[in-house]
């Protein structure tokens, strides 16, 4: 009884009662609010936990069924995002497909500007069917002359088009040399084609135009089949479905004695090769019937220009181009030359600021007496080409008092660096050899600005061209038919450049030659063949030789080393970065002080802005 006292005077309820001995009001009203708030019935439930151990058990409890429970329904709700995935995937997906996959097709065919539409099918379309003239290309070459650069590109535009198993090259007399070196495209065309045959024609005649011509090629057609292709033509495009019929010719007869040149598709014996003209153009009249299609003789450039693809199956290059010729010519003929030559629309120079040329100066001392020039190149690149630092490369430092002038700056610096020798079999190396081998060497190492001691610079490098991956400019020798060659007395590169990789191996493969040659002219095959690795500047240097200029943005700048005539005026402060002044005798003090002219003004500019006055280099 005391025990039910004071749980009453503590408003608790007897146990052995429960809820019998409570109103009936009250049971409903539990009940009731029971109902009406799940809440309150889960402060119901925690408040009859009697102790904390229950109340913890209580808790995890709930805690487990709310787990479970969201797990359920997310469950649900992913099988649901999977099924609707699934129906996308299988249906509104090959509409997706089916609207992105001919984009994508046009967009290749842009950039190839006339592959075969069949290239792009799963088991390589027409091109399998059976009774279609062979994939053989001819090539006709006739008279005694070079294999220019636009022959070059004929071959390889048709090898990517057509992808002939057989490229047959039939010739009376083979291509001629130049002395100099500079007509290597036929070399280069049977090394990129190990496909291309040979094939010296047996007769006394190769005519170069007119009805004979196309007999001869009429005859070659009707014993091999295949494709003629004028030897300076580039093909736009070739549909395979034109090797299907017998016989079908681009060549049109203007008049008795003048054709239209253009290609030929025949299947082998597909036709009676002519033994007349009357009969050539009779037969030549049948390959163009409208029962089985026509295709144009070849248009001229500014045909193609005007007209684009839609009308041309072929281009006639009647004039020699070079490589820098196709570089910059923004016209439907130079992006089709550019295609042919290196398989893109545009060439542009490597440039990337992610890494960047270091702005540090590389010099090579080879007997190590400081002179004055040299003195002045230094000053020069420092206070105004804007480079940090100048790095002096030698066996041992340079000497005099313009070495120790240049020592109170903190900035320049010798390097110990050896020099390069060659093999015991080979002989001595030329100090000429050894200083363009450290040149490379070093520049492919560290990265930098290479300069000559003779360069004084002119103006503060651009921060733009940091970002190439080398640069250097054109010199002025005229030599043989080479359009251009390149300077290296100042270049710029970042370090394990491609052009200086080239540059390393060519000079390791051409010891023998003349080093002039191959740093100035076969360097420049460098460029023609990938002009991506060299930014090609010509206001980056001019360079004089005896007094006389030859800035390479003018043109006929090109002048015999011999004859050395003098180039046309230019200002140096606004047009040119560096100038290199091979002058004999070299630059003096009291050549900048007493004198005048173009290089004295530009070695005052260079003290003035070194802070450096003419009374106290007296003085000293």
């Amino acid at each position: 009884m005391d025990e039910i006292e004071e749980r009453r005077s503590r408003n608790e309820p007897n146990p052995d009662n429960h809820n019998h001995s409570l109103p009936i009001h009250l049971l409903s009203g539990v009940y009731t609010a029971r109902k009406e708030s799940l809440l309150h019935s889960f402060y119901r439930i925690v408040y009859r936990a009697r102790s904390r151990s229950q109340r913890r058990r209580l808790y995890a409890t709930f805690v487990f069924i709310s787990c479970l429970l969201f797990l359920l329904i997310f469950t649900q709700q992913q099988n649901s995002i999977d099924t609707v995935d699934t129906s996308y995937s299988e249906a509104d997906k090959e509409g997706a497909r089916g609207f992105d996959e001919p984009h994508k097709a046009a967009e290749l065919k842009l950039l190839q500007n006339g592959a075969n539409d069949e290239e792009f099918g799963d088991d390589g379309g027409e091109d399998l069917k059976p009774d279609l003239a062979p994939p053989i290309i001819h090539y006709l070459w006739c008279g005694q002359k070079k294999f220019e650069f636009r022959h070059y590109l004929s071959i390889k535009r048709a090898n990517y088009i057509i992808k002939p198993d057989k490229i047959f090259f039939h010739y009376l007399d083979m291509p001629l040399l130049d002395n100099e070196q500079y007509y290597t495209w036929f070399n280069q065309t049977r090394f990129e084609n190990d496909h291309i045959l040979l094939k010296k024609l047996n007769t006394t005649w190769c005519p170069q135009e007119g009805a004979e011509r196309y007999m001869l090629v009429l005859s070659i057609l009707e014993y091999f089949g295949g494709i003629y292709i004028p030897e300076d033509a580039l093909v736009v495009d070739f549909p395979i479905h034109l090797r299907a019929v017998q016989f079908m010719s681009g060549v049109v007869a203007k008049s008795l004695s003048v054709y239209s040149e253009g290609v030929i598709v025949a299947k082998k014996n597909g036709f009676i090769s002519p033994s007349s003209q009357n009969g050539l153009n009779i037969v030549l009249a049948s390959g163009r019937s409208a029962a089985q299609g026509t295709i144009e003789p070849c248009g001229s450039i500014e045909h193609y220009n005007k007209e684009g693809e839609d009308d041309c199956i072929c281009v006639l290059v009647k004039d020699e181009i070079f490589p820098s010729s196709i570089w910059d010519l923004q016209t439907n003929f130079g992006i089709l030359s550019r295609l042919s030559a290196y398989g893109v629309q545009s060439v542009e120079p490597n440039f990337s600021k992610k890494t960047t040329i270091p702005k540090i100066a590389h010099y090579i001392c080879w007997d190590c007496e400081l002179k004055f020039g040299a003195f002045l190149s230094i000053l020069s690149a420092l206070n105004v080409a804007g480079l940090s630092k100048v790095y002096v490369h030698g066996i041992k430092p340079p000497s005099g008092m313009w070495w120790k002038t240049l020592q109170e700056t903190g900035r320049v610096i010798h390097v110990y660096r050896e020099y390069p020798e060659m093999s015991h079999e080979r002989g001595a190396m030329t100090q000429e050899l050894a200083q363009g081998i450290m040149r490379m060497t070093i520049l492919l190492k560290y990265g930098g600005v290479y300069c000559d001691s003779k360069v004084i610079w002119t103006n503060e490098i651009p921060d733009e061209l940091f970002g190439y991956e080398a640069v250097a400019s054109p010199d002025w020798r005229v030599y043989g038919s080479w359009p251009d060659s390149v300077s290296h007395t100042s270049m710029m590169a970042k370090k394990n450049s491609e052009y200086l990789y080239r540059l390393r191996n060519l000079h390791k493969k051409k010891r023998l030659e003349s080093f002039w040659f191959v740093d100035q002219f076969l360097a420049y095959k460098i460029l023609e063949q990938s002009p991506t690795v060299l930014k090609f500047d010509r206001h980056f240097q001019v360079k004089c030789l005896s007094h006389n200029c030859h800035p390479t943005w003018h043109a006929n700048y090109k002048t015999s080393l011999v004859e050395n005539m003098p180039g046309p005026a230019f200002d140096w402060f606004n047009e040119t970065l560096s100038v290199y002044w091979d002058v004999f005798p070299e630059v003096e003090l009291d050549t900048v002080k007493y004198t005048s002219g173009p290089i004295v003004d530009a070695a005052r500019r260079v003290l003035q802005k070194s802070g450096i006055s003419l009374q106290v280099l007296n003085i000293r």
